[in-house]
């Protein structure tokens, strides 16, 4: 094996590794990953009016239909609603409730207490060198994916 092939496989390990580590979150938040994943994307793109499926699936690149069985689970646990608009009954909006709100704050706290825990662990500069390096990444998987990265 080569030295790209060997480093590239080590890098596989690595990332496949911290993938499992999300699969934890559904013990500890009672949701999936995807569910959190579009309960964020609900928050940041429709805080206060709302976002339709139609906005969510194009920012997810999915069809409406495969968003729609986890709306109905984040509505259910009430972490989201569903609004009709005004003008339009056919339209429906989707906004996260102040139970999903909380939620999202409680995940971020969480999650920025265990990258401090990190950095205790690696130390400043290792830290940052991850930072940097990490940051690199998600620049070069935005140019593979064409679009822009976003720290």
């Amino acid at each position: 094996m080569d030295d790209k092939k060997l480093i590239s496989e080590e890098l596989y390990k690595c990332f496949k590794a911290l993938a499992d580590f999300k699969s934890h979150k559904r013990i500890q938040t009672g949701l999936r990953p995807s569910e959190i994943h579009l309960l964020i994307k609900i928050y940041k793109h429709g805080a206060n009016t709302g976002i339709m499926t139609s906005q969510l699936s194009k920012l997810l690149n999915v069809s409406p239909p495969s968003v729609t069985p986890i709306i109905n689970v984040l509505e259910k646990k009430k972490y989201v609603e569903r609004l009709r608009s005004d003008d339009d009954r056919r339209i429906v909006y989707v906004r996260v409730t102040t139970k999903g709100v909380n939620f999202i704050k409680d995940i971020d706290k969480r999650f920025r207490q265990t990258l401090v825990g990190l950095v205790d662990y690696l130390g400043p500069r290792d830290s940052l060198e991850l930072a940097r390096l990490l940051s690199r990444a998600v620049e070069y998987f935005a140019d593979s994916h064409g679009k822009e990265a976003v720290l």
